[in-house]
């Protein structure tokens, strides 16, 4: 009998005997393995048994079906194998066949050993351990240079397909300017790409000087919240944003040269 290992995002592992076929995976109660994750399609994906063999199915999947961090394709299909491990938006999901109890909890603590990326403190994380969120399977990075009052430049990496701003102190990125409102927008990526949302907002969510309600973000879009300026900034998997940015800026705001140019300066060390 197969036995699968679900670790969801902030939860314990648990796990799921294949005691039918199919197993369907996704958001929608009626099924088999419920996943909480808005990146993750009502029916996802499922396994099928074949004899003592199993199957693996995206079901035409929204974000897609990750087997052993290869992706398969839209309404493809892949044997799945002992120990295998599946990826539907930021759940994993390890196969394991036939084995003892001792053998199983170790199997989860991996489960949960190789999730645990999602949930470490920023200064814990390793380089080869980011989070894994669907952005990063398509090889990209993604950052925001912010340009608050008085010069102060940050910089900021995404480290979620969803990435919520505002004043709140529970946003992903607080911005404490109060021309910036509580929940004031986020960013936001799914198969079409990055995007700019607005939550509402009492001064408005502009992407290069146009208010916008929701709008596709391209590389070096220029964001504004409230009084707060922001650069996006895309750049391939493992690689810096340009440096040429620096001098962009500059050129904007050529009274705040000395902030920008720190805050690139620390991006380099």
């Amino acid at each position: 009998m197969g036995i699968l290992i679900i670790k969801e995002l902030g939860k314990e592992p648990r796990e799921l005997p294949l005691t039918r076929s199919p197993v369907i995976i996704g958001r929608d109660p009626q099924g088999d393995v419920v996943l909480e994750d808005l990146g993750v399609s009502r029916n996802h994906a499922r396994i099928l048994r074949e004899g003592d063999s199993f199957l693996l199915e995206d079901l035409g999947s929204r974000n897609g079906t990750v087997l052993n961090r290869r992706k398969l394709p839209k309404n493809g299909n892949s044997p799945l194998r002992a120990g295998d491990v599946v990826q539907v938006g930021r759940s994993l999901i390890r196969l394991v066949l036939k084995i003892s109890r001792k053998i199983t909890t170790g199997l989860r603590r991996a489960v949960e050993g190789a999730s645990s990326m999602l949930e470490a403190p920023p200064g814990e994380v390793r380089e080869r351990e980011k989070p894994l969120c669907l952005f990063r399977l398509e090889k990209l990075e993604a950052s925001i240079l912010i340009l608050e009052k008085e010069g102060v430049t940050t910089r900021r990496c995404l480290e979620s397909d969803r990435v919520r701003i505002g004043r709140n102190p529970g946003s992903d990125i607080v911005l404490q300017d109060p021309s910036v409102s509580e929940d004031h927008a986020e960013i936001v990526f799914n198969r079409e790409g990055f995007h700019l949302v607005d939550r509402g907002s009492d001064q408005g969510t502009y992407l290069d000087g146009v208010t916008v309600r929701i709008a596709r973000l391209a590389h070096r879009g220029f964001i504004r919240l409230g009084k707060v300026k922001i650069l996006f900034i895309l750049s391939p998997g493992g690689q810096e944003a340009s440096f040429g940015l620096r001098d962009h800026l500059v050129s904007l705001y050529p009274d705040k040269s000395q902030g920008i140019q720190d805050a690139f300066r620390e991006c380099r060390e």
